[in-house]
Parts: structure tokens; C-alpha cells; sequence
């Protein structure tokens, strides 16, 4: 696993997509970051806040490209992770 700086400068590098409005690289980036974040038992309290915030984005995301499916299925998906 990668070391928390590591998965918030991911996260920050997928923000800065979006601000460049490259929605499909920050879309793409996103998901891959979401499935190293993938829940756990024992997970540490600051890989799922990581993970509920990059959930968060995706969902915002996903709503706004209009993929409405997706965008409620990260929604539910951020709403079942225990912060």
C-alpha cells in the first residue's frame, strides 16, 4: 500500500484535472484511486475519509459528464463507508 501523502497527492492531481477540465483523465484517475482505497477491515480511520472524499468528487463528477448511474452509485458507495 501506498503511504497517505502518496493518495492525497493523487487526489490533488485529479482536482487539478478538473480545474484544467480534463473530466475523463480526472474521471479515470479517480476510479483507479477509489479502487486502491477499496475498504477493509482495519482500514486506518484516514484511508476511509480519503476514500469518502474521493468518492465524493467522483459522484459530483460523474453527475456533471451525465452519467447519472454512476454518479448515484458512488453516492450510495460513500454513504456505506464508516468515518
Amino acid at each position: 500500500p501506498e503511504p497517505q501523502h502518496l493518495y492525497e497527492m493523487r487526489h490533488q492531481d485529479c482536482r487539478r484535472y478538473i480545474r484544467q477540465q480534463d473530466l475523463t483523465l480526472a474521471r479515470s484517475e479517480l476510479e483507479l484511486l477509489t479502487k486502491s482505497l477499496r475498504p477493509w477491515r482495519g482500514q486506518p480511520p484516514w484511508q476511509a475519509q480519503l476514500n469518502a472524499r474521493v468518492l465524493g468528487t467522483l459522484a459530483w463528477l460523474t453527475e456533471a459528464l451525465g452519467d447519472v448511474n454512476a454518479s448515484k452509485r458512488y453516492a450510495l458507495w460513500r454513504t456505506q463507508l464508516s468515518t
